[in-house]
């Protein structure tokens, strides 16, 4: 008789609740910009609103309350995007 094994082989690094590549989260909410980048919650809706920052709401159906997540790529790539300006325009200091 052939024995079968039941075990899968590994095909990619596992991950692990809480873990980040290069320790940053794929998604933020959005009272923790500021923290993380010193952007208050106005500044962070209007940017959500003129497409700046992707996001998205987390919410139950028929649920009126749920949780706005935003991408943090999107809130870095226009960061750097606002620093590469500025460099260009010789506003920003080494």
């Amino acid at each position: 008789m052939r024995h079968i094994s039941t075990a899968r082989p590994v095909t990619a690094q596992v991950i692990r609740p809480g873990d980040f590549p290069d320790n940053e989260p794929e998604f933020v909410r959005v009272p923790q910009l500021f923290p993380r980048a010193g952007i208050k919650r106005g500044i962070a809706y209007r940017k959500i609103n003129d497409g700046t920052f992707k996001s998205v709401l987390l919410r139950e159906p028929g649920n009126r309350q749920g949780v706005r997540l935003v991408y943090w790529p999107s809130v870095k790539a226009y960061l750097h995007r606002l620093m590469a300006e500025q460099q260009a325009q010789g506003e920003l200091t080494k």
